[in-house]
């Protein structure tokens, strides 16, 4: 018996057809749901139910893996079921070969490129970051069912009736093309430069690393965001904790530092010029302008700037940056006219939390230097000594040492 579902006639296989369509939309409504959900959290407009700070989900959201390009991976699933959706809405009315031939063809794409995608990232779940979310899961394998779905049912075995059969070519091209957009996600994921794509939340801020200076891997467990001045006696201590943390922990944390200089020609909140704080600001873009120039020479520049109590003069501690990433590549860095805006930046979100964290039932306010540690836990002042540091990073975040 031929099987005539899609056929350019209705035939007997008509209800099934449409039973078939409406499981696949179903579905696909169900995905473009979760997809949009997760969309809406990665760009701060809902948090999700049952993923607290630093659980297993909120972990895989605010990992490197979670963004392509700067872009949620969320955003591009969520428009792939839209696609299908409206796809399988013109599979549903088509009446001409022509429309079902290619209807079938574009649901065949969309199915593998979300089933390439959902393998790509469980396999990044389990075996690289090793966290899960399950909410991407559970969107993964309505993903995995609508391919196996698609493929049971799409005219690609050749049937007296099915005018609009795929033929090898045709099944071996889609297969093809599904396998190069999901790897230039892969690619460009893998490839991402260090400190990109990673979010820190503290309550309803949302801090992207690529925004600051790193020390440590970008696919570190935690990331923590450290408030810091050079020129502050305090902060430096702090500082160096925070390297000994690093040398302590490993890959398991990684910080990332925003400069918040005490002086106001680069901080509005700062209303004194003092002479120990005269060059903050020069620090500040020092430091900046290092990262800018090579991300990987930051950590190393930190741990010769502050390996000891005194800071170097402001001359010596550029002929440090200059030795590191070279006199030309120094000196573009600090020609870039955005640096003040981004140390500025940096003493917006550096206030931005201080009125919202706490100290004896008030607010911290400008107070440096500062360490997020968690969504709701801000350690505010220099510690007393780095295994009090040490505790606090043990208890709050569960870590241990290497």
């Amino acid at each position: 018996m031929d099987d005539d579902r899609f056929s350019e006639t209705p035939g007997n296989g008509l209800s099934r057809s449409r039973a078939l369509l409406l499981a696949l939309g179903s579905i696909s409504l169900v995905g473009f749901g979760l997809s949009g959900y997760l969309m809406l959290h990665s760009l701060g407009k809902a948090s999700l139910a049952g993923c607290a700070s630093d659980s297993s989900c909120d972990i895989v959201l605010s990992s490197s893996w979670s963004s392509i390009f700067g872009v949620p991976v969320s955003v591009p699933a969520a428009g792939i079921y839209v696609t299908m959706l409206a796809t399988l809405g013109v599979l549903g009315t088509a009446r001409t070969i022509h429309k079902q031939h290619f209807a079938w063809c574009v649901l065949l794409f969309l199915a593998t490129s979300i089933a390439v995608a959902a393998v790509w990232f469980i396999v990044v779940q389990f075996a690289v970051i090793k966290q899960i979310c399950k909410f991407c899961m559970a969107s993964h394998v309505l993903g995995l069912i609508l391919f196996g779905m698609i493929w049971l049912n799409a005219p690609i075995r050749k049937r007296a009736s099915e005018a609009a059969y795929i033929g090898m070519r045709g099944k071996m091209v889609i297969v093809l093309v599904s396998l190069v957009a999901v790897s230039v996600i892969a690619f460009g994921q893998v490839l991402s430069p260090a400190g990109t794509h990673r979010l820190v939340r503290y309550q309803e801020i949302q801090i992207r690393a690529e925004a600051l200076p790193m020390i440590g891997s970008s696919h570190a467990d935690r990331l923590l965001v450290t408030f810091f001045d050079y020129t502050c006696l305090h902060c430096r201590a702090f500082h160096r904790y925070l390297l000994e943390a690093r040398d302590r922990y490993g890959d398991q944390i990684a910080i990332a530092v925003a400069f918040v200089p005490s002086h106001p020609d680069c901080n509005s909140n700062w209303s004194t010029a003092t002479e120990e704080h005269r060059d903050a600001c020069e620090y500040a873009r020092l430091g900046l302008a290092v990262w800018t120039a090579s991300p990987q020479k930051f950590e190393r520049f930190e741990r010769l700037v502050l390996e000891s109590e005194a800071l170097p003069a402001i001359n010596r501690a550029r002929s440090i940056a200059e030795e590191l990433v070279g006199p030309t590549s120094l000196g573009d860095a600090m020609g870039d006219s955005k640096l003040l805006d981004r140390i500025r930046s940096h003493v917006s979100l550096n206030a931005a939390v201080g009125k919202r964290a706490t100290s004896g039932g008030r607010p911290v306010g400008d107070k440096i230097p500062k360490l997020i540690i968690t969504e709701r836990d801000v350690l505010v002042g220099r510690p007393a000594d780095v295994d009090q540091l040490f505790g606090v990073l043990e208890r709050v975040l569960g870590i241990q040492p290497e």
